[in-house]
């Protein structure tokens, strides 16, 4: 996902886009107009971050060896005379930049997650703006500004990863007060770290824009052999949609492949909160309970959420990210979820609540919650015992391996929390919290600004024009995200609180009990663990969690230099089959293995689909994928509209073949 993720890969030194780390920064594929499949891992060495290719190459798009030198500009791309930072560039950039914000938004709560939208600005911006100029333009539609599309669209899509983040943490330590009185300050924090990102890595005066550019793009990153592998795929996918015969005809087929994808996404997302727990949520072993059969067995991984969730979006991701990650992030959940949880609640080690009163639902738990009851050293539920080998094994792997924004992030609230000890807790909190959040919101779009002038660099698209995009894009989003959030916010208030409702008894299979909610926000709970410990007086970690986390970290670090060290040469191969560790910490902080199930199936999809048709899956397979996971956020989004309007699932849906009336 976001390479999202919050959402591209990252790499040490000038990572192509950021995102959050706990569950953003997972790796894709790149596209299949990059030529050569790409593995990009996000554990691959700085100096070969080309893919599979130990040198690092990149084949471009109908066989062009792009390898002889990998940090000039396409030589076949020429000038454009015409005007290329145009209205009708920037508004279908910005609207596909938004319909990715409000995806981003969606999933990031449900699972730490983003996407990036540039890939998906360049296909949709093509499409479109090539049948716009047929028929109604006689300016030539060219490489250049859809370059601007899909600069416009990163932009705009941008700046949600603080509101899945950081924002919704400071209202769970209670050090903000409701959404809507506080939209103007978050709107302006918002504005202010995007903004700053972009001034500092490309300061006011545009004739500098280009020398900045200039430096990194070329010396810094020829010296590293930094080749910002989706960003050049992005390259090479404008590039050969315009030189391309049929490329104005593949790429509609593209875009009725995505549209088809995302409406079947959104219809899907709609409709099952009317029905979540026959189209949406299929729990098996309830079925088994409602039979009974291996009752007690069934209650009991019942209680730890081993479902199937048909989620387009994590289908999607699947599909893009490959089986090693997939694999991983599910390996990852089986050992915490499967394993690691009911030992500790054996031991007396952690500690689960009742999920329901109703008698026939007696013995089903919750072990997710992190409630201040159950978010101690001497009373931790299993999530919050198993939240930090997650984030301390991630930030000892990102040190050791590559530097992600979601990681600098935490250090600066660390940082922060240790120059304010002479404060009181909530003012540590937040200054810890805020200023991790200007970290995030800053890298993410210089991040952003400079995957998106490795585009234009190739392309030979001016940088002052990109940086205008940039900047209006990033205006555009400043008010866009925070206004998302505070729909989602007001429909699931949830969000805002770990505290848990005590469970109502129903005897109808149609009223959820009041303690369900839709969103884990599994970054949430992590920044908050962050801003907590290092402001507490007391270090509030379970003495068994700290030495696991230790042992496990310690662990993940060993791990990256078989990677690096052993996995080298005639045995590189191996590196595919290699656990990616930082995936596999990443699902500790989720305590939802439905995931994990639904990449799984999804990279097997991906798959089958390009073992039987191969040339079918090289054409639509990203468009697809990008169809289900922007389709499932948009879908999300209009269910928390419904939500405040009275009309939602919630009220009006079943919650037949959900456990105890909760999905």
């Amino acid at each position: 996902m976001r390479q999202t993720p919050t959402s591209n890969p990252r790499y040490s030194a000038l990572p192509e886009s950021s995102s959050e780390t706990e569950l953003q920064d997972i790796p894709w594929r790149s596209p299949p107009e990059s030529g050569e499949e790409e593995d990009n891992n996000y554990h691959d060495d700085v100096r070969s971050a080309g893919g599979n290719s130990p040198e690092g190459e990149i084949i471009g798009a109908e066989g062009t060896d792009l390898t002889e030198d990998k940090f000039a500009p396409f030589p076949d791309m020429h000038h454009d005379p015409n005007p290329i930072l145009t209205f009708r560039a920037l508004l279908v950039g910005c609207l596909c930049g938004a319909l990715v914000n409000a995806s981003n938004i969606y999933l990031g709560l449900k699972a730490g997650w983003t996407t990036s939208a540039n890939i998906f600005g360049s296909i949709v911006g093509f499409a479109v703006l090539k049948s716009w100029t047929k028929y109604t333009s006689q300016h030539n539609f060219g490489p250049h500004e859809n370059n601007i599309v899909q600069t416009a669209a990163t932009a705009a899509g941008g700046l949600s990863n603080v509101f899945v983040s950081a924002i919704p943490a400071l209202y769970q330590l209670g050090l903000l007060s409701v959404p809507v009185k506080d939209f103007f300050r978050i709107t302006t924090l918002t504005a202010i770290g995007g903004y700053f990102g972009l001034l500092t890595i490309a300061p006011q005066k545009l004739m500098i824009v280009s020398l900045v550019r200039d430096f990194f793009l070329v010396q810094v990153a020829r010296e590293l052999n930094l080749i910002f592998p989706s960003s050049s795929a992005t390259a090479i996918t404008i590039r050969s949609m315009h030189q391309a015969a049929s490329g104005a005809y593949m790429a509609r087929r593209k875009l009725a492949a995505l549209l088809y994808a995302f409406l079947f996404a959104v219809l899907l997302r709609v409709a099952s909160q009317y029905a979540i727990g026959i189209l949406w949520d299929w729990h098996p072993f309830t079925w088994l309970i409602s039979g009974g059969v291996l009752v007690e067995w069934a209650m009991s991984m019942e209680s730890w959420g081993w479902i199937v969730e048909w989620t387009p979006a994590f289908i999607g991701s699947g599909m893009l990210v490959g089986v090693n990650v997939a694999v991983s992030f599910t390996a990852g959940s089986v050992l915490a979820w499967g394993i690691i949880g009911p030992y500790l609640v054996r031991h007396g080690l952690a500690f689960g609540e009742p999920a329901s009163t109703d008698s026939k639902w007696s013995t089903l738990m919750s072990y997710s919650s992190l409630s201040k009851d159950f978010a101690t050293a001497s009373h931790p539920s299993p999530r919050y015992w198993l939240l930090w080998p997650g984030v301390i094994t991630m930030a000892a792997v990102a040190l050791a391996d590559t530097t992600p924004l979601g990681i600098l992030s935490k250090v600066s609230q660390v940082t922060l929390s240790s120059t304010t000890r002479d404060q009181t807790v909530q003012n540590s909190q937040r200054l810890n919290l805020l200023g991790g959040a200007l970290t995030n919101i800053g890298g993410s779009q210089a991040c952003d600004l400079m995957g998106d002038f490795r585009v234009g660099y190739l392309l030979g698209t001016s940088p002052r024009l990109q940086y205008a995009a940039q900047l209006i894009g990033t205006l555009l989003a400043t008010f866009f995200a925070p206004s998302i959030f505070l729909i989602f916010a007001t429909a699931y208030p949830c969000i805002l609180s770990t505290e848990n409702n005590p469970p109502t008894t129903s005897n109808s299979s149609t009223t959820p009990p009041t303690n369900a909610c839709e969103f884990s926000s599994p970054a949430v709970a992590a920044w908050r663990a962050v801003a907590v410990a290092a402001t507490e007086p007391v270090l509030p970690i379970p003495r068994t969690s700290l030495t696991f986390s230790i042992v496990m970290a310690i662990t993940g670090v060993l791990m990256i230099i078989i990677r690096h060290s052993v996995w080298v040469g005639k045995w590189e191969r191996m590196r595919a089959y290699h656990p990616n560790v930082m995936i596999l910490a990443m699902a500790f902080t989720l305590p939802s293995p439905q995931y994990g199930i639904a990449m799984l199936l999804g990279s097997l999809v991906a798959v089958v689909w390009h073992w039987k048709a191969p040339l079918g899956y090289e054409a639509f397979g990203y468009a697809v994928a990008a169809g289900f996971m922007a389709g499932e956020g948009i879908g999300g989004t209009i269910n928390a509209l419904l939500s405040v309007l009275g009309v939602g699932g919630e009220r009006l849906g079943t919650r037949v073949g959900c456990p105890a009336g909760r999905c």
